[in-house]
């Protein structure tokens, strides 16, 4: 059987995503006792839909929009902006990091949590029909919880029966090796893995290539963020991952979860700033434009198909 990508909308051919931001979200709405930050409150479907017609107007093709339950997901929303605009969004199950577990999560056994994550990808959330292309699991800064683990571990086997793919959220780049020695340890293949923001606090070439060289993608999703680096650092290292042989191992996005990073919310560099900022910067920078689209079109398009 040929591998499909799962949006919102059903399945496609991995050739149809075009260029893709494999890390973004939509809606954010995480309760108030845990981030009562108003930063974090993604909740205008006018201002979601600004964003992701922008992204098309520059040439974008897909998002993945990785917001998890106990984290605002709403994937009715997410399904009529792909239907308004033409553009390709895969939706996530799985869980963040503990801090955001909703309260129902601990009362769920593993077995329970794996068959909820493989309801999702193959029946629909819910009662929506909608189903998830991408299972994500997520570690907190400097610590692996018990909990985490337990929701990896469910992922794990939730991935083995459906062939859905793994995203991860780290916080800080931290906990890296320890979740990949989880996933190995499940008999997960390391090819069908993303280990996100590398580029948080950890952009360093030594550590980014330790992890490559697992055989997982490495994804540098905080595109844009000054506070972290300078786009120009992430270009070097983008360049000296394909020198180094990892080309086919990179992912980019921006990971823009706060209303201060969107231009429909009166922030930046929004949803455009990969085509309008980021790629600019790779050509100026000597990367080839079949590297490019690489990075950009066809690794995305690989992860995403099972």
């Amino acid at each position: 059987m040929a591998k499909r990508v799962r949006t919102v909308l059903g399945d496609i051919p991995p050739e149809e995503l075009g260029l893709t931001l494999p890390h973004e979200h939509l809606f954010t709405f995480p309760p108030v006792e845990v981030s009562p930050d108003l930063d974090l409150r993604l909740d205008s479907y006018e201002n979601a839909l600004q964003e992701v017609e922008s992204f098309k107007a520059v040439g974008g093709g897909a998002i993945a929009e990785v917001s998890t339950p106990g984290y605002g997901r709403d994937v009715r929303s997410i399904k009529k902006i792909s239907q308004a605009t033409g553009v390709h969004i895969i939706c996530a199950t799985g869980f963040i990091k503990e801090s955001y577990f909703p309260r129902e999560f601990f009362n769920l056994t593993e077995a329970e949590l794996t068959g909820k994550f493989i309801c999702d990808v193959e029946e629909g959330i819910e009662d929506t029909g909608i189903r998830a292309g991408v299972i994500k699991i997520g570690a907190s800064q400097n610590k692996f919880s018990e909990a985490e683990k337990k929701a990896a571990r469910a992922a794990c086997k939730a991935h083995l029966e459906t062939g859905a793919p793994i995203t991860t959220h780290t916080t800080g780049g931290t906990m890296v090796l320890n979740i990949i020695e989880l996933l190995e340890s499940e008999g997960v293949n390391l090819n069908n893995v993303v280990i996100g923001h590398l580029d948080n606090n950890t952009l360093y070439l030594g550590y980014i290539l330790m992890i490559a060289q697992t055989g997982v993608y490495v994804q540098l999703d905080n595109i844009g963020k000054v506070k972290y680096y300078p786009d120009e650092l992430r270009v070097e290292i983008v360049k000296q991952l394909i020198e180094e042989g990892y080309g086919a191992r990179i992912l980019l996005s921006g990971d823009q979860g706060r209303r201060s990073y969107l231009k429909s919310y009166g922030g930046g560099p929004g949803f455009e700033h990969l085509q309008k900022g980021f790629i600019p910067l790779m050509r100026k920078k000597g990367i080839a434009e079949d590297s490019i689209r690489q990075i950009t079109v066809e690794n995305p398009s690989n992860i995403f198909a099972f």
